[in-house]
Protein backbone atom coordinates (compact mmCIF):
# COMPACT_ATOMS: atom_id res chain seq x y z
CA UNK A 1 0.00 0.00 0.00
CA UNK A 2 2.59 2.17 0.81
CA UNK A 3 4.33 1.83 -2.75
CA UNK A 4 1.23 2.52 -4.15
CA UNK A 5 0.72 5.83 -2.54
CA UNK A 6 4.44 6.82 -2.93
CA UNK A 7 3.46 5.77 -7.06
CA UNK A 8 0.44 8.26 -6.97
CA UNK A 9 2.39 11.03 -5.70
CA UNK A 10 5.25 10.58 -8.00
CA UNK A 11 2.62 10.46 -10.79
CA UNK A 12 0.55 13.68 -10.14
CA UNK A 13 3.64 15.50 -9.28
CA UNK A 14 4.97 15.18 -12.61
CA UNK A 15 1.12 15.81 -13.87
CA UNK A 16 1.52 19.43 -12.48
CA UNK A 17 4.63 19.95 -14.86
CA UNK A 18 2.96 18.91 -17.97
CA UNK A 19 1.70 21.40 -20.18
CA UNK A 20 0.00 21.20 -23.44
CA UNK A 21 1.04 24.70 -25.72
CA UNK A 22 -1.27 24.09 -27.82
CA UNK A 23 -3.92 25.18 -25.28
CA UNK A 24 -2.20 28.49 -24.54
CA UNK A 25 -2.46 31.70 -26.45
CA UNK A 26 0.55 34.62 -26.42
CA UNK A 27 0.31 37.34 -24.28
CA UNK A 28 2.16 40.85 -25.19
CA UNK A 29 4.52 41.82 -22.98
CA UNK A 30 6.69 45.06 -23.21
CA UNK A 31 10.71 44.85 -23.37
CA UNK A 32 12.80 45.81 -20.02
CA UNK A 33 15.06 48.32 -20.68
CA UNK A 34 17.86 46.39 -19.36
CA UNK A 35 17.31 43.09 -21.51
CA UNK A 36 20.27 41.38 -22.53
CA UNK A 37 22.16 41.98 -25.05
CA UNK A 38 23.03 39.49 -27.72
CA UNK A 39 26.48 39.14 -26.70
CA UNK A 40 25.26 38.97 -23.48
CA UNK A 41 22.91 35.86 -24.63
CA UNK A 42 25.32 33.82 -26.55
CA UNK A 43 27.51 33.65 -23.25
CA UNK A 44 27.59 31.64 -19.88
CA UNK A 45 26.25 33.90 -17.13
CA UNK A 46 29.83 33.36 -15.07
CA UNK A 47 32.92 34.54 -15.68
CA UNK A 48 35.91 33.03 -14.19
CA UNK A 49 39.78 33.79 -13.89
CA UNK A 50 41.85 30.52 -12.96
CA UNK A 51 45.44 30.80 -11.75
CA UNK A 52 47.63 27.96 -11.39
CA UNK A 53 47.18 25.97 -8.22
CA UNK A 54 50.54 27.30 -5.75
CA UNK A 55 52.85 24.61 -5.07
CA UNK A 56 55.55 26.21 -4.03
CA UNK A 57 55.77 25.37 -0.34
CA UNK A 58 56.21 21.40 -1.01
CA UNK A 59 59.00 20.67 -2.93
CA UNK A 60 57.62 17.57 -4.00
CA UNK A 61 54.56 19.09 -5.66
CA UNK A 62 56.93 21.65 -6.99
CA UNK A 63 59.23 19.18 -8.99
CA UNK A 64 55.72 17.02 -10.11
CA UNK A 65 54.50 20.53 -10.98
CA UNK A 66 50.90 19.42 -9.77
CA UNK A 67 49.81 22.39 -9.42
CA UNK A 68 49.55 23.43 -12.87
CA UNK A 69 48.15 20.31 -13.89
CA UNK A 70 45.33 20.71 -11.47
CA UNK A 71 44.22 24.31 -12.43
CA UNK A 72 44.40 22.76 -15.99
CA UNK A 73 42.18 19.45 -14.97
CA UNK A 74 39.72 22.11 -13.43
CA UNK A 75 39.40 24.59 -15.83
CA UNK A 76 38.82 21.69 -18.64
CA UNK A 77 36.08 20.26 -16.51
CA UNK A 78 34.08 23.74 -16.02
CA UNK A 79 34.21 24.30 -19.43
CA UNK A 80 32.66 20.96 -20.44
CA UNK A 81 29.91 21.69 -17.55
CA UNK A 82 29.10 24.59 -19.87
CA UNK A 83 27.41 26.88 -17.14
CA UNK A 84 30.63 28.72 -16.33
CA UNK A 85 32.81 30.67 -19.10
CA UNK A 86 36.90 30.26 -18.07
CA UNK A 87 37.46 33.90 -19.89
CA UNK A 88 41.94 33.21 -18.84
CA UNK A 89 44.41 30.30 -17.16
CA UNK A 90 47.23 32.35 -15.87
CA UNK A 91 50.77 30.39 -15.38
CA UNK A 92 50.93 32.20 -11.97
CA UNK A 93 50.01 31.05 -8.43
CA UNK A 94 47.72 33.72 -6.52
CA UNK A 95 49.00 36.39 -3.97
CA UNK A 96 48.31 36.49 -0.65
CA UNK A 97 49.01 39.88 -0.28
CA UNK A 98 47.41 43.39 -0.55
CA UNK A 99 48.81 43.49 -3.94
CA UNK A 100 46.92 40.62 -5.58
CA UNK A 101 44.59 42.54 -7.45
CA UNK A 102 46.95 44.99 -8.65
CA UNK A 103 49.25 41.93 -9.82
CA UNK A 104 45.83 40.51 -11.49
CA UNK A 105 44.78 43.62 -13.65
CA UNK A 106 48.42 44.89 -14.29
CA UNK A 107 50.81 41.88 -14.90
CA UNK A 108 48.36 39.35 -16.03
CA UNK A 109 46.05 41.92 -18.31
CA UNK A 110 42.71 40.42 -16.58
CA UNK A 111 40.47 43.13 -16.46
CA UNK A 112 38.53 42.57 -13.08
CA UNK A 113 35.56 43.57 -14.00
CA UNK A 114 35.31 41.52 -16.89
CA UNK A 115 35.43 38.70 -14.87
CA UNK A 116 32.87 37.35 -12.01
CA UNK A 117 35.55 34.56 -9.93
CA UNK A 118 39.42 34.26 -9.26
CA UNK A 119 39.67 30.23 -8.10
CA UNK A 120 43.31 29.36 -7.16
CA UNK A 121 44.46 27.48 -4.34
CA UNK A 122 47.69 25.94 -2.62
CA UNK A 123 49.08 22.94 -2.00
CA UNK A 124 49.48 22.54 1.71
CA UNK A 125 51.20 18.67 1.89
CA UNK A 126 52.46 16.16 -0.95
CA UNK A 127 54.17 13.26 0.00
CA UNK A 128 55.18 9.56 -1.30
CA UNK A 129 55.93 6.14 0.39
CA UNK A 130 56.43 2.75 -0.13
CA UNK A 131 55.75 -0.32 2.12
CA UNK A 132 55.92 -4.46 1.87
CA UNK A 133 53.96 -7.20 2.41
CA UNK A 134 55.24 -10.62 3.04
CA UNK A 135 53.76 -13.34 1.50
CA UNK A 136 51.05 -15.46 3.30
CA UNK A 137 51.01 -19.29 3.51
CA UNK A 138 48.47 -21.13 1.10
CA UNK A 139 46.38 -23.88 1.86
CA UNK A 140 47.67 -27.09 0.79
CA UNK A 141 50.74 -25.66 0.43
CA UNK A 142 52.76 -22.67 -1.57
CA UNK A 143 52.86 -19.06 -0.53
CA UNK A 144 52.05 -16.18 -2.12
CA UNK A 145 54.24 -13.59 -3.51
CA UNK A 146 55.83 -10.92 -1.29
CA UNK A 147 54.91 -7.61 -2.61
CA UNK A 148 55.71 -3.59 -2.51
CA UNK A 149 53.18 -0.93 -2.49
CA UNK A 150 53.71 2.75 -3.86
CA UNK A 151 51.49 5.51 -2.76
CA UNK A 152 51.65 9.34 -3.66
CA UNK A 153 49.37 11.58 -1.66
CA UNK A 154 48.31 15.64 -1.68
CA UNK A 155 46.01 17.84 0.24
CA UNK A 156 44.95 21.17 -0.46
CA UNK A 157 42.48 24.07 -0.87
CA UNK A 158 40.63 25.31 -3.58
CA UNK A 159 39.94 28.81 -3.16
CA UNK A 160 37.15 31.49 -4.59
CA UNK A 161 37.36 34.52 -4.93
CA UNK A 162 34.64 37.28 -6.01
CA UNK A 163 36.06 40.17 -8.27
CA UNK A 164 36.65 42.94 -8.22
CA UNK A 165 36.61 42.66 -4.27
CA UNK A 166 38.78 39.83 -3.98
CA UNK A 167 36.16 38.63 -0.81
CA UNK A 168 36.75 35.09 -0.67
CA UNK A 169 33.31 33.22 -1.22
CA UNK A 170 34.74 29.53 -0.83
CA UNK A 171 37.13 26.91 0.14
CA UNK A 172 37.18 23.63 -1.25
CA UNK A 173 39.48 21.31 0.82
CA UNK A 174 40.73 18.12 -1.12
CA UNK A 175 43.13 15.25 -0.26
CA UNK A 176 43.50 12.49 -2.47
CA UNK A 177 46.29 9.46 -3.22
CA UNK A 178 47.20 7.22 -5.76
CA UNK A 179 48.47 3.77 -5.32
CA UNK A 180 50.40 1.15 -7.34
CA UNK A 181 52.00 -2.19 -6.14
CA UNK A 182 54.31 -5.13 -7.48
CA UNK A 183 55.62 -8.65 -6.71
CA UNK A 184 58.88 -7.58 -4.51
CA UNK A 185 60.40 -10.43 -6.47
CA UNK A 186 61.02 -7.47 -9.41
CA UNK A 187 60.88 -4.25 -7.50
CA UNK A 188 61.34 -0.94 -9.15
CA UNK A 189 64.30 0.49 -7.57
CA UNK A 190 63.34 3.68 -10.34
CA UNK A 191 59.90 4.36 -9.39
CA UNK A 192 58.32 7.47 -10.67
CA UNK A 193 56.41 9.41 -7.95
CA UNK A 194 56.01 12.43 -9.68
CA UNK A 195 53.93 10.49 -12.03
CA UNK A 196 52.08 8.83 -9.33
CA UNK A 197 51.35 12.26 -7.90
CA UNK A 198 50.14 13.53 -11.54
CA UNK A 199 47.35 11.18 -11.24
CA UNK A 200 45.65 12.52 -8.40
CA UNK A 201 44.86 15.68 -10.64
CA UNK A 202 41.45 14.45 -12.64
CA UNK A 203 40.26 13.07 -9.11
CA UNK A 204 40.89 16.27 -7.90
CA UNK A 205 38.87 17.72 -10.22
CA UNK A 206 35.92 15.59 -10.31
CA UNK A 207 35.77 16.03 -7.13
CA UNK A 208 35.92 20.00 -6.66
CA UNK A 209 34.15 21.32 -10.06
CA UNK A 210 30.74 19.76 -9.03
CA UNK A 211 30.92 21.75 -5.56
CA UNK A 212 31.81 25.11 -7.35
CA UNK A 213 29.12 24.51 -9.91
CA UNK A 214 26.53 24.01 -7.26
CA UNK A 215 27.32 27.32 -6.63
CA UNK A 216 26.41 29.14 -9.66
CA UNK A 217 22.92 28.77 -10.46
CA UNK A 218 21.43 28.20 -14.07
CA UNK A 219 19.40 31.40 -15.61
CA UNK A 220 18.22 32.70 -18.57
CA UNK A 221 15.75 35.36 -19.73
CA UNK A 222 12.30 35.77 -20.55
CA UNK A 223 11.61 35.66 -24.25
CA UNK A 224 7.42 35.49 -24.11
CA UNK A 225 4.45 34.79 -21.93
CA UNK A 226 1.18 32.57 -22.93
CA UNK A 227 -2.11 31.84 -21.19
CA UNK A 228 -4.77 28.69 -20.85
CA UNK A 229 -7.19 31.49 -18.82
CA UNK A 230 -6.54 29.32 -15.52
CA UNK A 231 -2.36 29.80 -15.76
CA UNK A 232 0.66 31.66 -17.41
CA UNK A 233 3.60 30.09 -18.57
CA UNK A 234 6.49 31.69 -19.74
CA UNK A 235 9.20 30.89 -21.95
CA UNK A 236 12.79 31.18 -21.32
CA UNK A 237 16.41 31.07 -22.46
CA UNK A 238 17.32 28.35 -19.67
CA UNK A 239 17.54 25.73 -21.55
CA UNK A 240 18.42 21.86 -21.73
CA UNK A 241 22.30 22.93 -21.73
CA UNK A 242 22.17 25.66 -19.48
CA UNK A 243 21.01 22.99 -16.69
CA UNK A 244 16.91 23.36 -17.43
CA UNK A 245 15.35 20.34 -15.28
CA UNK A 246 11.70 19.23 -15.01
CA UNK A 247 10.12 20.51 -12.11
CA UNK A 248 12.91 22.81 -10.51
CA UNK A 249 11.97 25.72 -8.70
CA UNK A 250 12.86 29.33 -9.95
CA UNK A 251 12.82 32.75 -8.92
CA UNK A 252 11.52 35.51 -11.73
CA UNK A 253 13.78 38.58 -11.01
CA UNK A 254 13.69 41.80 -12.69
CA UNK A 255 16.90 43.58 -13.26
CA UNK A 256 17.61 47.61 -12.76
CA UNK A 257 20.10 49.63 -13.06
CA UNK A 258 21.63 51.92 -10.36
CA UNK A 259 24.14 54.83 -10.37
CA UNK A 260 26.55 54.73 -7.59
CA UNK A 261 28.65 57.32 -5.64
CA UNK A 262 31.89 55.95 -7.43
CA UNK A 263 30.98 56.98 -10.95
CA UNK A 264 29.75 53.38 -11.63
CA UNK A 265 26.53 51.42 -11.80
CA UNK A 266 24.91 48.92 -10.10
CA UNK A 267 23.14 46.04 -11.13
CA UNK A 268 20.22 45.73 -8.05
CA UNK A 269 18.07 41.97 -8.85
CA UNK A 270 14.45 42.02 -7.33
CA UNK A 271 12.47 39.02 -7.10
CA UNK A 272 8.91 39.78 -8.55
CA UNK A 273 7.55 36.22 -8.45
CA UNK A 274 8.79 32.57 -8.79
CA UNK A 275 7.83 29.51 -10.80
CA UNK A 276 8.35 25.35 -11.64
CA UNK A 277 10.37 24.22 -14.94
CA UNK A 278 7.47 22.13 -17.09
CA UNK A 279 8.01 19.03 -19.21
CA UNK A 280 8.94 20.99 -22.24
CA UNK A 281 12.85 21.56 -22.43
CA UNK A 282 15.03 21.70 -25.44
CA UNK A 283 18.18 22.97 -26.51
CA UNK A 284 17.12 26.34 -27.21
CA UNK A 285 14.41 27.06 -24.69
CA UNK A 286 12.24 25.74 -21.84
CA UNK A 287 8.50 26.45 -20.49
CA UNK A 288 8.57 27.64 -16.88
CA UNK A 289 4.91 27.68 -15.30
CA UNK A 290 4.33 30.66 -12.93
CA UNK A 291 3.28 29.90 -9.22
CA UNK A 292 3.28 33.30 -8.03
CA UNK A 293 4.05 36.90 -10.07
CA UNK A 294 4.01 39.91 -7.54
CA UNK A 295 4.42 42.33 -10.46
CA UNK A 296 4.50 42.99 -14.21
CA UNK A 297 6.96 40.86 -16.47
CA UNK A 298 9.26 42.13 -18.96
CA UNK A 299 10.91 40.77 -21.80
CA UNK A 300 14.24 40.36 -21.11
CA UNK A 301 13.59 39.87 -17.47
CA UNK A 302 15.59 36.61 -15.52
CA UNK A 303 14.71 33.43 -14.23
CA UNK A 304 17.67 31.83 -11.88
CA UNK A 305 17.15 28.15 -10.62
CA UNK A 306 16.81 28.38 -6.70
CA UNK A 307 17.02 24.40 -6.10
Amino acid sequence: MRYIVLFLVALFSGCNHHIEIEKFRPIALKTSPNAPTLKELNRPSMKIVILNIDNHLNQFAKNSNIGSVIASDIGTKLVEKKVIRVIKRLEKPTFYNEQRLFELVDKHGVRAENADYLLTGKITQAKHHYTKQKGRELRGGGRTTSSIYYSACISGTINLFKLPSMQIEDVFPFNECTYTGESLAYPNRDMDYSSLLLKTSPTIAKSIVPKITKRFKPKGYIESMRTDGTKKIIKTTLNRRLGAVEGKRVKIIKIEKEKNLRGGEDTIEIPIGSGTISDMITDSYSFVIIDEIKDEVHRGDVVKVVN
